[in-house]
């Protein structure tokens, strides 16, 4: 059965490992096992705490996305809301050298209870814009025009 570290020394190495001590420093220092500070370590990484969520281990596959990186994507997907999960997807791997499917991209945005949103339409439509298109079609008489219909092409 292990052994259980006392909560100074656990309180001491999150500190340590925070200030970017490498995990054998911080066995040496602390008088604790190597293998410990690698998971004191990896948790820190993980789950940006010494402990495991819940406070017991998971068990399973460690998660591909950090806590940093999902706070980055959710960062970065509230300044382009409207980006597709595969540019988010490129995000990742641009910023942070990680690659994910755009299937674990969904199911962290559905654990982050980010659902689809739809385009926002104007609420006036640009007069502007209109003003130009009409006055740029004024240059052209209606001999020159060619007008296809989608109904001339066959599936």
């Amino acid at each position: 059965m292990a052994r259980h570290v006392d909560t100074t020394r656990r309180r001491t190495g999150r500190e340590l490992l925070h200030s970017h001590w490498r995990p054998p420093g911080v066995a040496q220092t602390l008088r604790v096992h190597r293998s410990t500070a690698y998971v004191w370590d990896r948790r820190i990484h993980m789950y940006g705490e010494l402990d495991t969520p819940g406070g017991r281990d998971l068990g399973g596959r460690p998660p591909r996305l950090s806590v940093a990186a999902r706070k980055a994507l959710l960062q970065y997907q509230r300044q382009n809301p409207q980006a597709y999960q595969d540019e988010l997807a490129e995000f990742l791997h641009e910023e942070w050298g990680i690659t994910v499917h755009q299937s674990t991209i969904s199911r962290v945005l559905k654990e982050l209870k980010i659902t689809r949103k739809k385009g926002e339409r104007s609420a006036q439509p640009s007069q502007l814009l209109r003003d130009a298109w009409q006055e740029k079609m004024h240059q052209y008489s209606a001999e020159q025009l060619v007008i296809i219909d989608e109904s001339l092409f066959k599936l």
